[in-house]
């Protein structure tokens, strides 16, 4: 009988690199090996395209090279591979609507329905997933491309792992971090790769959430500044759409891969990003 490894890799898949990390797998904060694997996508996007998968050739490459270094490193026992996408691979939505009595299926229906409102015929190729909120009120909605899924799926075939879970990146530092946050209302906010994910919060429920591009720069003290100015502008404006004055906001939390270049006077509190999903 062999043995099972004790060991977890712990992949990121982005849209400009792919990151990997060998750790003990109940010991996650001890490293054993990592690796880093940057690329550009050599494939024009048009402008009012349907989305397209985010795992293309080049990423593609990039995995297989994280995979082969940190396999190398592996014990005899293959280690479990859990993937996280960047959240520029994603999309998110929260609905609203008394929730308390619905079924999984109902639901479901539910989350499928706000996907398709979005993408439009795009939503054929998604994985559509949900989580109802504590507060029995507020519907979190995510999808990935099913492309995405299976490019993962396969490239875990290649190198002989077993997929443990994939999950988004958002989703990842919000169960990392709730639990730490106010009851009151509060924003939290994660940047990655030039991409922001807002969240207004309250009570331990997300009712409300905006994504998009926030910065390109290079984790330095003038990019932390640009990172901070064009967050606030998009958290700014999901405020306003809820009616809040953000004045009356006392709590902004944001999580980065570089939290010690947020500038100090700016209304964050900045976290580092976790490398390990629950």
């Amino acid at each position: 009988m062999s043995l099972l490894s004790n060991r977890s890799l712990q992949l990121h898949v982005g849209t400009l690199s792919v990151r990997g990390t060998l750790c003990a797998k109940r010991s996650p904060h001890k490293v054993f090996a990592r690796s880093h694997h940057e690329f550009r996508d050599t494939e024009p996007v048009t402008p009012g395209a349907v989305p397209m998968s985010a795992i293309n050739k080049p990423c593609m490459a990039a995995m297989d090279a994280v995979l082969s270094e940190l396999g190398t490193k592996a014990a005899r026992q293959k280690p479990v591979l859990r993937v996280v996408m960047g959240d520029a691979c994603v999309h998110f939505d929260v609905v609203q609507g008394n929730y308390s009595g619905a079924s999984d299926r109902h639901l479901q229906s539910i989350a499928n329905a706000c996907i398709a409102e979005i993408l439009g015929d795009a939503k054929s190729s998604q994985i559509v997933r949900w989580q109802l909120q504590p507060d029995l009120r507020h519907l979190l909605i995510s999808c990935i491309d099913s492309r995405d899924t299976a490019a993962v799926t396969q490239a875990a075939k290649r190198h002989g792992l077993q997929l443990h879970s994939l999950q988004p990146d958002f989703c990842v530092q919000w169960n990392q971090y709730a639990s730490v946050l106010p009851a009151r209302p509060c924003v939290f906010a994660t940047v990655n790769e030039g991409y922001a994910t807002v969240a207004y919060a309250q009570e331990g429920t997300i009712a409300a959430l905006s994504s998009g591009p926030c910065f390109c720069g290079d984790n330095s003290l003038e990019d932390g500044r640009q990172k901070t100015l064009l967050t606030d502008e998009r958290t700014d404006r999901l405020l306003a759409s809820l009616g809040q004055n953000p004045s009356a906001v006392s709590n902004f939390f944001l999580v980065t891969t570089a939290p010690e270049f947020i500038p100090g006077v700016s209304r964050w509190k900045a976290f580092g990003q976790c490398e390990v999903p629950r």
